[in-house]
């Protein structure tokens, strides 16, 4: 009986090897998880900052890791996503993996996206929906990368097994990220938190219960209460300065006018607090003190009365309400009062009503300087001093502004119903509002209750209390606003002293240390940290992830031929597996033999 014959089938020929091999989805796929738990980690440190915990390190360190591991995360990305080619999955993938796969793809895309975008020069509600957008969607990431990571544990541990295989692929790793190390060694202040130098949390200052907080000459805080003055230089220890009774000295047939007393007396307000080198003003609901010193005793200033207007009288009434004041120099004084607008030229001794061309002069709720021009408010408009004519002329139609800040040069107008503008230039912008400021009752005039309390300038960042509660920092003048830690609650004023912001609020007066200044990022430090990632990047993915092709086996018939028995009594060859399902292809083989 003969043997049955061998005969040599021909098989196409195998292609030629490709010089650099193939990249292993395996490694690119390990690597882009470190990439992005890299990011995650660092994003850990901006999101302490936001709830006021206090972040472990400085944010502008964190910032150049975040900025880095996200290039080099999206350069990962991209390589695994060009390892497929957007082609059709294989026979054997089921299609929920495929899904998952996809929306991670399109997830990690809007991540990169809304990262960057942030990072240009937008303002307003389109940065904050930006950095809410960016947030989100790195959240939502989280859950369908763990689950594919779960899914594809065995995968990554047979990438892990092989002790070559695995110390290749660290070291690739270690490649595409140790340049974070260069860029944390020259940080950027790259995001909002860390222009605004946050990433401490408020702390409660021993003190007394403040309305207003004001800094002196000599660099002590000020802060004022219902009835007294406080001094102190650290805010652990403060000096009492006590403000003298209100005298009940009013005319025959008049009540005292009091802003706040509702009809009954109520219990006075300090409302306003101005220092100079030649003396400290406090200003009232029921008058105005003066001291020589910060630590000396108040004396009473005369005032022309509200109640009085019109009656050829002279002398002074117990019941004016003070709410701004302006001091330029040791005897150049301006109040805003229930009598309107009055200057003093000699201290506070005689007082002149001011009042023309302002429409409600009785509702005049906040008075500044403005380099050499006197600015002031009613509940109509904000008005600017004519001193040829001697009358205001409107400088802008806002309504309701109860605070005006200089800071930098500029002019910030704050109203009760959340508007903010500023003045530069000569001309107004609308501002993004940290929060409205408040008023307890209709009538404005008798009921003003600065909320806003003004705006703290440090170093071309700007600090303002918020409505919501606690303290709103911007680094681009006002058109954005991020919450500047916890702690602070319903704060009514902030000022900066002695590099602390210190708030004022109901609870007592709350320090916030701040950072030291870190640099903006230059179109240097951009093309650096850019060139960085991406030539450690492809360096880390080529050294982890580039697999040398396999030679093609080689039989006794030649290395493009094998010998198959023939069956007997057929003369044919039988169907191979590989022939029947075509799922079982070298061709269609997830992953490819090739990339392990």
């Amino acid at each position: 009986m003969a043997h049955p014959a061998r005969v040599a089938v021909a098989q196409p020929a195998a292609s030629p090897p490709r010089r650099y091999g193939r990249l292993s989805a395996a490694a690119l796929g390990i690597g882009l998880v470190v990439a992005v738990c890299v990011a995650w980690g660092s994003g850990l440190v901006f999101l302490a900052a936001r709830l006021g915990l206090g972040a472990p390190v400085r944010l502008a360190l964190a910032d150049g890791v975040h900025v880095y591991s996200g290039i080099a995360g999206a350069l990962l990305l991209a390589a695994k996503v060009a390892r497929f080619r957007l082609r059709r999955p294989p026979g054997d993938v089921i299609p929920w993996q495929r899904w998952i796969s996809w929306s991670l793809a399109v997830l990690y895309g809007v991540v990169l996206a809304t990262g960057v975008a942030a990072l240009l020069p937008v303002h307003g509600r389109l940065a904050s929906g930006l950095v809410q957008v960016h947030l989100l969607s790195s959240v939502w990431a989280i859950p369908p990368t763990t689950w594919h990571l779960w899914h594809h544990r065995r995968r990554a541990l047979a990438r892990l097994a092989p002790p070559r295989r695995a110390l290749r692929l660290w070291a690739g790793i270690a490649v595409a990220l140790a340049p974070v190390l260069l860029v944390a060694g020259a940080p950027a202040a790259v995001s909002q938190l860390s222009e605004i130098r946050a990433g401490s949390s408020w702390s409660h200052a021993a003190g007394p219960l403040p309305e207003r907080l004001a800094t002196t000459p000599d660099g002590h805080l000020l802060a004022a209460g219902a009835d007294a003055l406080y001094l102190t230089a650290d805010g652990s220890s403060w000096r009492r300065i006590a403000i003298p009774p209100a005298p009940n000295d009013a005319a025959p047939g008049f009540a005292p006018a009091t802003g706040h007393d509702h009809g009954g007396g109520g219990p006075r307000r300090v409302q306003a607090l101005a220092t100079t080198p030649h003396g400290v003003f406090a200003g009232t609901s029921d008058g105005l003190y003066y001291g020589r010193t910060a630590g000396t005793a108040l004396a009473r200033l005369p005032l022309p009365g509200h109640a009085l207007d019109g009656l050829p009288l002279g002398f002074g009434y117990p019941g004016t309400d003070v709410r701004g004041l302006a001091v330029r120099a040791a005897k150049e004084l301006w109040a805003a009062s229930s009598a309107g607008p009055v200057h003093s030229a000699d201290g506070g001794t005689t007082w002149t009503r001011l009042a023309d061309g302002m429409a409600h002069p009785s509702s005049a709720a906040a008075i500044t300087y403005l380099g050499s021009q006197v600015v002031a408010s009613d509940d109509s408009a904000v008005y600017e001093w004519d001193p040829q004519n001697r009358r205001w002329r409107t400088l802008t139609a806002q309504p309701g502004v109860v605070d005006l800040t200089v800071a930098g040069g500029v002019l910030f107008a704050s109203s009760s119903g959340g508007e903010l503008r500023s003045f530069s230039g000569g001309h107004w912008d609308t501002l993004t509002a940290p929060g409205p400021a408040h008023h307890t009752g209709a009538a404005l005039a008798a009921h003003t209750e600065h909320g806003s309390g003004g705006i703290a300038a440090v170093g071309g960042r700007l600090y303002a209390p918020a409505a919501g509660g606690g303290v709103s920092a911007s680094a681009d003048g006002g058109r954005t606003w991020t919450q500047l830690g916890s702690g602070s609650r319903h704060s009514a004023q902030v000022v900066a002293l002695g590099g602390r912001l210190w708030s004022a609020t109901p609870d007592g007066v709350y320090s916030f240390a701040l950072a030291p200044d870190i640099p903006r990022p230059s179109a240097r430090w951009w093309l650096t940290v850019a060139a960085l990632a991406l030539l450690a990047g492809s360096l880390g993915a080529a050294l982890s992830a580039l697999d040398r092709p396999r030679r093609p086996q080689q039989t006794a018939a030649g290395p493009h031929h094998q010998a198959a028995p023939a069956h007997a009594g057929s003369g044919s060859t039988p169907r191979s597996r590989t022939a029947r399902n075509p799922r079982h292809s070298p061709r269609h083989a997830w992953p490819p033999s090739t990339s392990a």
